[in-house]
């Protein structure tokens, strides 16, 4: 769990005032000392704080504030202030004005001499109280109250309580901030009680946010909690052992909270309770030198591989049976250098595997101050290596095992169970960078705003601001860059732009950028603006609803706002940042995004996903991680603040069918055609490249424009010849794709062939066939912007749990053992 946040409590750790054996006054020292004022906001002076020298003496000061110690030898020293009233009013700090003693000034001090300190200005400290009921409405004892902040991959643990008999709580000492509150069970699996954040929200991203200003002191935020399920097993080596300490996550295929236990000394666990869902559940040996290879239920390897639980109200409280056994882990290490051959440190290193929906980590660590690195808890499998910044920019590109760029190209390693592969080595190579720095209309830095920059013919790189507005994207190629940037911060506020300060791609000003150098100063200064929303309606041929559907608008650094197809068709994309998408229609049917579509009313039947305007989503053809739509040829969508675009609709199956050619004979026309809006049922499974549905049929009409004989014929698969035709007729042709029931998609008719009476030249290669209408594809429209013209890319990562929660470091890591 990354660091608390500067508004969080430091340690009170303050010291009584220094005193002489027996209670009398410090005699003279004649070593040095610092003296100076503790106030408040206002510069009235603060009696009774602490003030502590960092593993040295301390006193309090007095009525007017004031405070002095003495005998200080030379040297260097840290000094921390803290509220020792019985009633604690304030934050403490650190000099001057820090939260930590790591970052606190240090204050030299020289024998005989008096640091005259500046003033410190301590800071009321807020309060959030409420009360924690059951389903009943009855009082709970011992829940767990969480107070959090965000951070760019999920949120940082800043101070709790549990709840009294009575149902209550108080957390103090909180300073300013945008809280997140979370009420749970302290203990897995103790009560059937499902964890929730306020307000009634089932994750951390819906929840509402408590704003703290200095000294606000919040009543009211209270929690009623439902009952749930748990989930239950036992744990076993590959004998039928038992294996203790085994961490279990519970974790939701779309949004919600997750459940954790822990198995005992027999081997059985039993987690938090859940609300009714569809779960994946994984096993994973959480120390530090794992000995057993993390799996999920079912002796699945990864989220997209995994099978999920369906979890009811129905079975009681407790769902038993979930067991699993473990094989020993692999580890791989290796060590990773700059380009002169030096340590590389902080670099982050994944180990991935194929799925169909592209690569899955399955394990990620970050390399040691030597450049040393070593990934353990690994099970038997091809595993792929990448080695990266892990902020997503950086100095160096990232690559793949055996210095490649893609996870397509790069070198597989086979490990085995318990087994050790050393010299997995990577030399980093320099990456083209374009840095700069992001603040508002008042010059004050801007965390979590994704910046991006692409050419007009592909996506180059992205990066996040950190708290300071500093972001660094890394880039391969050189070439004319736009940036684009996009808030992409829980709570959004700020208007999109790109550089320098335009509202369009098109009156962007474009970045040249030659490998291995850097662009500095590439900047933006923000300014306020409203989010939005993107909807529309999503069927079949028939007009039923594809509720199997999300529709994605993609941003980048893995972040995504999506809606799924409700019961009548129609979705809802909501709290959409302004900014420019690629929007993407797929399927979503256990929470992970997948290429593969099924029709809600044949099973058999499946598309291809799409992106906006009709490209299919290649999931393989990959900017490392996700496919790259403007190379993929995606129509982007361009969203002002306060935008509520309409009419982004999708109808699957109207229009699957391309002709391609069509060969004239004496009297027949032989059609050829693709369908590239259908996959065959078998690429669920296998990933394998796009095909025709072996259970359609497909009927080719051939009609002449002179009022001669018409003629049809049906086929299993492309090309099909239509015979008994009038030589020398103009014909044009059509295909429709059939279930058995109904017709399910259908082409576009084609342009005219002229039928020849004599021996056939060879094949008649058609012109575009001209675009016709399809039902349910309505015109666009936006609420403000009107236009829909940008053209820009955001990156797709299609993968583990995209529509689920993230918590704290990998989503699928509850914390253990945290002290409330």
């Amino acid at each position: 769990m990354a660091a608390v946040a500067a508004v969080a409590l430091v340690g009170l750790n303050a010291q009584p005032a220094l005193a002489a054996p027996g209670g009398g006054p410090v005699p003279p020292n004649p070593g040095g000392s610092i003296s100076g004022v503790v106030s408040d906001a206002g510069g009235g002076g603060l009696s009774g704080i602490c003030v502590n020298i960092d593993n040295g003496p301390g006193t309090q000061t007095d009525g007017s504030g004031a405070y002095s110690i003495a005998g200080l030898g030379t040297g260097s020293f840290k000094v921390q202030y803290s509220d020792c009233n019985p009633t604690v009013r304030y934050l403490s700090q650190w000099y001057a004005g820090r939260s930590d003693s790591d970052s606190a000034d240090a204050v030299a001090v020289a024998a005989g001499t008096n640091i005259p300190l500046a003033d410190v200005h301590l800071v009321l400290a807020g309060l959030v109280h409420g009360t924690v009921t059951g389903p009943g409405g009855g009082p709970l004892l011992g829940i767990c109250v969480d107070a959090d902040v965000a951070n760019n991959n999920g949120w940082d643990f800043v101070k709790g309580r549990t709840t009294a008999g009575d149902g209550t709580y108080t957390i103090d000492q909180l300073g300013p901030a945008t809280l997140r509150i979370e009420f749970r069970e302290c203990n897995s699996g103790s009560r059937p009680y499902i964890a929730q954040w306020y307000d009634n929200k089932a994750d951390f991203n819906d929840s509402t946010p408590v704003v703290l200003a200095p000294g606000d002191d919040r009543h009211g935020i209270d929690a009623g909690l439902a009952s749930g399920v748990a989930v239950a097993g036992r744990v076993t080596d590959g004998a039928g052992h038992p294996i203790a300490g085994i961490n279990v996550n519970v974790n939701p295929t779309s949004r919600g909270s997750s459940g954790y236990g822990q198995t005992d000394g027999n081997g059985d666990y039993t987690t938090d309770a859940v609300a009714p869902g569809t779960y994946n559940v994984e096993f994973s040996d959480g120390s530090s030198a794992p000995v057993w290879a993390s799996q999920y239920w079912n002796g699945k390897l990864s989220p997209n591989r995994a099978t999920p639980l369906t979890l009811s109200g129905a079975g009681g409280a407790v769902h038993g049976g979930i067991n699993a056994r473990l094989a020993p882990a692999a580890t791989i290490r290796g060590t990773v250098t700059v380009p002169g051959g030096g340590p590389a440190a902080g670099i982050c290193v994944d180990a991935s595997i194929a799925t169909p929906n592209g690569p899955d980590q399955v394990a990620g660590t970050t390399t040691a101050s030597s450049g040393s690195y070593t990934l353990g808890g690994l099970p038997a499998a091809a595993m792929k290596v990448s080695f990266h910044a892990c902020n997503g920019g950086g100095t160096y590109l990232k690559q793949w095992w055996h210095r490649q760029a893609t996870f397509a190209t790069a070198t597989a390693l086979n490990v085995a169970a318990g087994q050790t592969r050393s010299g997995i080595d990577a030399q980093l190579v320099a990456a083209a960078q374009i840095i700069g720095t992001v603040t508002d209309s008042g010059g004050h830095a801007i965390g979590g705003i994704c910046a991006q920059a692409s050419t007009t013919t592909f996506f180059g790189g992205l990066a996040r601001t950190d708290s300071n507005g500093h972001y660094a994207i890394s880039l391969a190629r050189s070439g004319d860059y736009r940036v684009q940037f996009v808030d992409c911060n829980d709570t959004r506020t700020f208007a999109g732009q790109w550089w320098n300060r335009q509202p369009t791609s098109a009156s962007a000003s474009t970045v040249t950028v030659v490998a291995g150098h850097v662009v500095t100063h590439i900047d933006a200064r923000l300014e306020p603006g409203a989010p939005g929303s993107i909807s529309g309606t999503v069927v079949n041929l028939s007009g039923r609803a594809m509720t199997s559907v999300c529709v994605i608008a993609y941003l980048p650094d893995q972040f995504a706002v999506a809606g799924q197809v409700r019961a009548d068709g129609t979705y809802t994309i909501a709290n959409v940042p302004s900014g420019t998408y690629a929007l993407a229609f797929l399927g979503c049917t256990g929470g992970d995004a997948s290429p593969v579509i099924a029709d809600p009313q044949l099973t058999t039947l499946h598309y291809a996903g799409v992106w906006w305007d009709g490209p299919l989503v290649h999931i393989d053809n990959t900017n490392d991680g996700g496919p790259d739509p403007i190379a993929q040829g995606a129509t982007l969508v361009s969203a002002a603040p306060g935008d509520h675009l309409t009419g982004y609709n999708r109808c699957f199956g109207c229009s699957a069918i391309t002709i391609s050619h069509i060969t004239p004979g004496r009297a027949s026309l032989t059609v050829a055609f693709t369908t590239p809006g259908f996959v065959n049922q078998d690429s669920v499974q296998t990933g394998a490249s796009t095909t025709t549905a072996s259970t359609l049929t497909y009927t080719v009409a051939c009609t002449p424009s002179d009022g001669t004989a018409s003629g049809s014929a049906t086929g299993t698969s492309s090309p099909i010849t239509v015979t008994g035709l009038t030589s020398r007729a103009p014909y044009t042709c059509e295909v429709a794709a059939s279930d058995g029931r109904t017709t399910v998609g259908h082409s576009a008719l084609s342009n005219r062939v002229l039928l020849t009476s004599g021996p056939v030249p060879g094949a008649q290669i058609l012109d575009p066939v001209p675009a016709v209408p399809v039902p349910g594809e309505l015109p666009r429209t936006g609420t403000s912007s009107g236009t829909l013209t940008d053209v820009a890319v955001m990156i797709l990562m299609v993968g583990t749990g995209l529509f689920a929660s993230t918590r704290r470091g990998r989503q699928t890591t509850r914390r253990c053992g945290k002290a409330a």
